[in-house]
């Protein structure tokens, strides 16, 4: 199946900045010959040169874990699947809770 492209921006050099989805579905970016970007059938974009210095391996560990969410739970008062039935709504404000926490900490870090 071919990858479908869209090209972002020509330059003069014949280069082209091109954006696709990889076989995981995540969206990437990356510097190519111009000549791929007209014809893509036949590319391996995985030599296209990265656009951007965001991705996997430099971005925070931002972790919400199971455990983390549970703890929240069992502070707001939920400690049986029953409690949780009747209260379903308690989990959304866990998860945020703990999202924020965790991001509250990576930002004290970066201090």
């Amino acid at each position: 199946m071919a990858v479908k492209i869209a090209v972002i921006k020509r330059f003069p050099d014949d280069v082209t900045l091109i954006q696709w989805h990889d076989k995981k579905g995540s969206l990437r970016r990356g510097y190519v010959p111009a000549a791929i970007a007209h014809d893509p059938s036949n590319a391996d974009l995985r030599a296209a040169v990265p656009y951007g210095d965001l991705d996997e391996n430099g971005w925070p560990r931002l972790i919400v874990t199971p455990q983390r969410v549970l703890n929240a739970l069992r502070k707001k008062g939920i400690w049986s699947q029953k409690q949780f039935n009747q209260s379903p709504h308690l989990l959304r404000e866990a998860y945020t809770a703990v999202t924020l926490q965790v991001l509250r900490d990576w930002e004290s870090e970066q201090v």
